[in-house]
């Protein structure tokens, strides 16, 4: 297996590890402050999705700088460079038409 995938994947393991331990230590520390009741309080529970937000973006942003280096290590392209070769292809591909017209016509006339 790729070492940079092994990195990739023992990072995944670790940052979900992460989030579980600061989602578990926020909540203790609600236990502690009397405010972690398991009733309907709305405060406790709109605690408990923003610290579950925090830790995902931050999970999400690690990983998503993991696969961008990644796909680089890998020189694999991006949809923004695909899409602009495309774009490039296809005015070579009229270049082309255009001058095999140009050919064509200049035979004709000869």
């Amino acid at each position: 297996m790729n070492d940079l995938a092994k990195k990739f994947i023992v990072l995944g393991l670790g940052l979900a590890a992460l989030t579980e331990e600061k989602a578990r230590t926020f909540y203790e520390s609600l236990i502690k402050k009397g405010e972690g009741a398991l009733n309907q309080d709305s405060k406790f529970l709109k605690d408990i999705v923003e610290n579950i937000d925090k830790n995902s973006k931050e999970l999400e942003d690690a990983l998503e700088k993991l696969l961008k280096s990644f796909a680089e290590k890998m020189n694999l392209v991006s949809k923004d460079d695909l899409k602009k070769m495309e774009m490039k292809i296809a005015e070579l591909e009229s270049k082309i038409d255009m001058l095999k017209k140009e050919f064509q016509s200049e035979e004709k006339q000869d």
